[in-house]
């Protein structure tokens, strides 16, 4: 049988579990990941208006790129959906993946 596909960002992959681990999923649909130099998603500290920034860290980059406000963990979970990481459910309190800067992880409000 052939292994499942999805579309993620124009692109078709094979879904996780069919024949590699979730992290090697993560790592082709979103690049190469190197967690000595840190994590691929950035969760900011609470802003005083509210929400947290999520910022996305890209190799050989200086800055990091803004790709959303978050208020709660649902809208953390479509932000890195839309950024291009496709099961954002299964690797948020994943280190290599995600960092939670500022306040604790999945702690919403304002700062």
């Amino acid at each position: 049988m052939l292994p499942r596909q999805r579309t993620v960002g124009g692109r078709h992959h094979r879904a996780a579990g069919a024949g590699r681990s979730l992290s090697e999923h993560c790592a082709r649909a979103c690049g190469t990941l190197d967690s000595v130099e840190g994590a691929r998603f950035v969760v900011h500290g609470l802003s005083p208006r509210g929400g947290r920034l999520v910022t996305m860290h890209r190799e050989g980059r200086m800055e990091d790129d803004y790709v959303g406000t978050a208020f709660s963990d649902h809208d953390l979970l479509l932000i890195l959906r839309s950024a291009g990481l496709p099961e954002p459910g299964l690797v948020v309190d994943d280190p290599r993946w995600v960092e939670w800067r500022g306040a604790a992880a999945h702690r919403w409000g304002t700062g």
